[in-house]
């Protein structure tokens, strides 16, 4: 989904990147939210990937990450699902093209076979800078990414 990995630029439209540097919102308290990216993202595996996440996580709250550390992300991850919130709408990170939020995992019934029963359900929501992505692209991204999230051995079709 390349056009999830762009950004919109006054000067040229839009510019597309060979690699995935996302951003992951991360709540400082009373000092707002800071977004250190975790760069290369398409080249790590999972755990390496939870690992530098961890990382950089720890020194944002304690106020020692370096402007290289929150610079030049291509795409974010907002996630107050921790927070117990739901669903909500995220804005985008100015120049990048979206913003994907993550809700709280709740039970929800839901109908299989006729029968009512409990599923565990997260809602995401992806915002968009329709300059560059706009309903239909958007709609087959965050359904792979329902699809991955809901069978998440795909995960291993990437070498995750």
């Amino acid at each position: 989904f390349p056009d999830v990995n762009s950004q919109w630029m006054d000067e040229e439209g839009i510019r597309s990147f060979r690699h995935a540097h996302v951003g992951v919102a991360v709540d400082l308290g009373d000092e707002g939210l800071i977004v250190p990216v975790i760069r290369v993202a398409e080249s790590k595996g999972l755990f390496s990937i939870a690992a530098e996440l961890g990382r950089l996580v720890a020194l944002a709250r304690e106020g020692k990450l370096a402007p290289n550390d929150f610079r030049g992300g291509t795409f974010t991850i907002s996630n107050l699902g921790l927070l117990g919130v739901e669903t909500f709408n995220p804005l985008v990170n100015p120049p990048e093209a979206a913003i994907l939020a993550i809700g709280a995992v709740t039970p929800t019934p839901f109908i299989s076979d006729g029968e009512l029963r409990e599923q565990q359900i997260t809602r995401l929501a992806l915002t968009t800078d329709h300059r560059i992505l706009d309903g239909a692209p958007s709609a087959r991204f965050l359904a792979r990414v329902r699809d991955i999230m809901e069978r998440p051995l795909l995960l291993l079709e990437y070498g995750l």
